[in-house]
């Protein structure tokens, strides 16, 4: 299973990593506080899931089987997302690097994504569907599948697709 993240804006710098103001790190708290959902459980580490966050021309992605590193704070997704994007931005076209073991960074380039498609509907849902294949996004794509979620954010309906809540 995958789960792509779109990001519209660069990481935000090591500063901002732990302050108290969750808006200092913009959109990113939302991306990380999902990339420890997706792959940390309270007891485990999922190693049959991958993560790939799209920013600017950078595709970063997060292989679980031989990912190393990542604890679930957010710090130290940041880090290691941070560091990663940082190489990126280092590379030549059509290059790519290992930034950490299990975290690749390249240009983006056009990828065709196991079906079926989803995004989350954020919605006070009586049921929900759970998913074990396919791809997850965090935007609504063309031919995406809503699934309707009783969460507010990206990183509790992971909770709930992935772990029944």
């Amino acid at each position: 299973m995958l789960l792509v993240l779109n990001a519209h804006s660069p990481p935000p710098q090591k500063k901002y990593w732990g302050t108290e103001n969750a808006k200092d790190r913009g959109e990113w708290i939302d991306i990380f506080e999902s990339i420890v959902a997706w792959f940390c459980l309270s007891h485990g580490f999922r190693k049959d899931l991958n993560a790939e966050i799209l920013v600017d021309d950078l595709k970063i992605y997060l292989q679980g089987e031989n990912i190393r590193y990542l604890a679930p704070s957010l710090r130290s997704v940041a880090s290691l997302i941070y560091k990663a994007y940082q190489l990126g931005l280092k590379l030549s076209p059509n290059k790519a690097a290992e930034s950490t073991p299990g975290i690749t960074v390249r240009n983006q380039s056009m990828k065709q994504y196991p079906k079926p498609w989803y995004h989350c509907d954020f919605s006070l849902a009586d049921k929900f569907q759970f998913i074990s294949e396919g791809t997850l996004f965090n935007e609504i794509q063309a031919d995406t599948i809503p699934i309707s979620v009783p969460a507010s954010t990206l990183a509790q309906a992971i909770v709930w697709l992935q772990y029944g809540g």
